[in-house]
């Protein structure tokens, strides 16, 4: 699906047609109400943050989604009280296709065929490290192509471990900046007493223990690329400093008075919905709307599974004995093409070092989602202590990966499911490879 229904072909890229579809309320209070549905999920509930609002009292806030994935749209429960139903039957996740009736409460709606668009896509498998022979993955590495050849502010969408940095690194190598430094800031690494200095730098004497100045990685990145990782993690009081770069070139080190002129294209990465935390006021609408003069989404690993025997390939080649996929028995590729990846392209890295490292496990053992054991060793047990960290371990992983696919892989809801804090969640995805 495409928003746009013309496309110009340049060198390296094909243009395909592809379906377009349309949701539409036929009863209900909002009857006639009408979504054309582009190439990212779409929310539907009474919450004023949907992309369908309904004024339906027996509709939950954020009832239900509704996401391509691959060449198939998924209707998805997102918890609702009252339930999502296709064609009278309670759903909690199912295939919808045009012609489909959907109830939500008392509404109902219906998916309708939109005619056709067309979609660019690139020739090749891969745009730098980034790898895929999906059309899925090539419609996003032409969009990658594009916007490199600009030097407008990029905003990277997608869930955690989708290769939004590599994304961002790779438009930075394929632009006319590629000689220029590539500067990484994220927001989510740095304790946010020292978001402000690391990110604009400061003067000497600016606080106890500056001794002397520093540039900060704003000012390292003159004449390239900023990436700004995690940008959703930027707290309200930084982000006009961060609006005045992009606005006018210009930062101001902490302690500093004067004004420093720069050269930098900014690239931010975000997992969450910027649109919607600018409505709810936890992110400034005028950062959003001049960082997001470009934007690209990286789709979540189970919205073209279809690769996943090529990145298996890709990471066994970097372990002993240079295996395959088609060399992983049959039970092994089965259950790694019917994951749902909550953690994506990073999860499947870690699975995959796991295999090679213990290949009499297997991969049921490894993404079972019953309770967490530890891989089963191939030697002899270890010490007492040994054993109980391997298994706290395997805990550990199996928590992480069920709590962020319960939470959308969204890393506030999956700490507040936890109850504990975000900087924990976040600690714990470093550890385990998710981050």
């Amino acid at each position: 699906m495409q928003e746009s229904k013309k496309t110009t072909r340049i060198e390296g890229e094909s243009i395909v047609r592809v379906g377009e579809y349309a949701l539409v309320v036929v009863s209900g209070p909002n009857k006639k109400a009408r979504l054309t549905l582009s190439s990212r999920p779409v929310l539907l509930g009474t919450a004023r943050d949907c992309d369908l609002v309904l004024d339906d009292e027996t509709v939950s806030a954020r009832h239900c989604e509704l996401a391509p994935e691959g060449e198939q749209l998924v209707l998805r429960d997102l918890g609702s009280t009252n339930g999502v139903f296709v064609e009278d039957v309670r759903v909690r996740e199912a295939v919808v296709a045009p012609g489909a009736r959907i109830r939500l409460g008392r509404s109902k709606l219906k998916l309708e065929a939109h005619g056709h668009a067309e979609l660019a896509v690139l020739d090749a498998d891969h745009f730098d490290r980034l790898y895929g022979k999906s059309r899925v993955m090539r419609s996003v590495f032409a969009r990658l192509a594009q916007c490199a050849r600009s030097d407008a502010a990029l905003l990277i969408e997608g869930e955690t471990g989708v290769g939004k940095d590599l994304a961002a690194e790779a438009v930075h190598r394929a632009s006319a900046r590629a000689e220029g430094p590539c500067v990484l800031f994220d927001c989510a690494a740095v304790a946010p007493t020292l978001l402000e200095a690391e990110l604009f730098g400061w003067e000497r004497g600016a606080f106890t223990g500056a001794q002397g100045a520093r540039a900060g990685l704003a000012e390292q990145a003159d004449g390239g690329t900023l990436i700004v990782d995690e940008l959703g993690e930027l707290p309200l009081e930084l982000q006009p400093k961060l609006l005045r770069v992009l606005e006018r070139g210009e930062v101001r080190r902490l302690g500093g008075e004067a004004t420093r002129k720069i050269d930098v294209r900014i690239i931010a990465t975000t997992n969450r919905a910027l649109a919607v935390e600018s409505q709810a006021g936890r992110f400034r609408e005028d950062l959003f709307f001049r960082v997001s003069a470009l934007t690209v989404r990286m789709p979540a690993l189970r919205e073209h599974l279809e690769d996943v025997p090529g990145l298996v390939d890709g990471l066994l080649k970097r372990g002993p004995g240079n295996a395959r996929f088609d060399e992983l028995p049959e039970s092994d590729r089965q259950l790694l093409l019917a994951h749902r990846w909550p953690g994506n392209v990073r999860e499947l890295r870690n699975v995959v070092e796991r295999l090679s490292a213990f290949p009499k496990s297997g991969a049921r053992e490894l993404l079972s989602s019953g309770p967490a054991v530890a891989p089963a060793r191939s030697g002899p047990l270890g010490g007492f202590a040994e054993e109980r960290e391997r298994a706290h371990e395997a805990f550990e992983r199996q928590y992480l990966d069920e709590i962020l696919a319960q939470a959308q892989s969204s890393i506030s809801e999956a700490a507040r499911l936890a109850q504990v804090s975000r900087q924990f969640v976040q600690k714990l995805m470093r550890k385990h490879g998710l981050r």
